[in-house]
């Protein structure tokens, strides 16, 4: 083999690799001045059920709203802001075996199973950009079959769908920070919320505001709790949208 094709062989991966570390950092700067990385006034613990917009909080408050295990904060022993965050949910949140590994939260939340998946998708190719690099939440509950795509910031239905998810969607104003590129599925698997990882971050636990959003539609839906199933590293993300 000619010492050139060789050296592009080696080369080349790497140079990708090393891209994709700096596109990933760059990922976590979110613009400090939003409104949306800043408290919202008024926003009491555990409130998530009486939010009919979570659009206007910003993600510390609605973090909050979303409580179920009150106290669960970084002085605890060996936390982690992932840990932390997962645990005020509700939540387990397994450490990546890597950088390369999806950072996964998971458990029981209302009764319901709810599985987050944050980073490379099911492929794990993570590319030269971030094709392969998603923000994705599951709540495993039976639904009727829709489509909610995000478009200049809103989130509308493709088809007919059921006049309590046309209530939910009503009331979201635009909000190009939160919605656009979201894609929500439901079905007899669950409802699925999946978005790309954004080149630019301007809000931070973009993936916590989907949350959000797909666990309104269950409550709308009135929408039965799906059996049990095994969630870890092996779980795999309902309707193939866990591959880009």
């Amino acid at each position: 083999m000619h010492l050139g094709t060789i050296i592009a062989a080696v080369v080349l991966p790497l140079a990708a690799i090393a891209l994709l570390v700096v596109l990933v950092r760059a990922q976590g700067r979110p613009v400090r001045g939003h409104p949306l990385n800043n408290p919202s006034p008024g926003v009491e613990v555990g409130s998530a059920a009486q939010i009919r917009d979570a659009g206007s909080l910003g993600w510390p408050s609605l973090l909050d709203a979303m409580t179920v295990r009150a106290g669960a904060d970084d002085s605890e022993p060996d936390a982690t802001r992932e840990n932390s965050i997962a645990a005020r949910l509700g939540l387990q949140a397994p450490k990546p075996a890597s950088r390369f590994q999806p950072s996964l939260f998971y458990g029981t939340r209302h009764d319901r199973q709810v599985f987050i998946r944050i980073g490379i998708d099911e492929t794990y190719l993570p590319g030269i950009l971030t094709r392969h690099l998603r923000q994705i939440s599951v709540v495993r509950a039976e639904v009727p079959e829709f489509e909610l795509a995000g478009k200049r910031g809103v989130l509308r239905a493709d088809s007919a769908v059921p006049e309590a998810l046309r209530d939910v969607l009503r009331v979201l104003r635009p909000a190009p920070d939160l919605w656009e590129d979201l894609l929500v599925v439901g079905g007899p698997e669950g409802i699925v919320a999946t978005r790309p990882v954004p080149q630019r971050v301007q809000v931070r636990l973009q993936w916590l505001y989907d949350l959000w959003l797909i666990e309104r539609i269950a409550d709308r839906l009135h929408a039965p709790a799906l059996p049990t199933a095994r969630l870890g590293e092996s779980y795999l993300i309902p309707y193939g949208l866990g591959r880009g």
